[in-house]
């Protein structure tokens, strides 16, 4: 319908407010969708490595207790690789999302 010239100013604010809103919901989507995909990557590629470091172990000729005690030492060297590649998978972003947020906030 048509706004009434005294509620103008309101009726615009409202329609910038939700369209702020849907915009600046957009992006975080996008950055979270980019932020999963990259954690995703690098945590893939420390499976596979840690995949193939098992599979030399049990290709070694080794006692069972000998190979439990490389499979735990393995763990705990791929827990520390794991959440280094996490860190350092969204350490770039983290600048990048906050800048993108900040521009989309000058712009609206």
């Amino acid at each position: 319908g048509i706004v009434p010239s005294h509620e103008t100013g309101r009726a615009v604010e409202t329609i910038l407010q939700r369209r702020h809103a849907l915009e600046a919901a957009k992006l975080r989507a996008e950055q979270f969708h980019e932020r999963s995909t990259i954690i995703a990557d690098a945590l893939n590629k420390i499976l596979d490595e840690k995949a193939h470091k098992r599979a030399e172990i049990l290709a070694r000729d080794m006692s069972q207790e000998e190979k439990t005690a490389a499979f735990e030492d393995l763990e705990g060297e791929f827990l520390v690789k794991q959440k280094t590649a996490q860190f350092e998978a969204v350490a770039t972003l983290d600048d990048d999302h906050l800048a993108a947020e900040a521009e989309l906030r000058r712009n609206q």
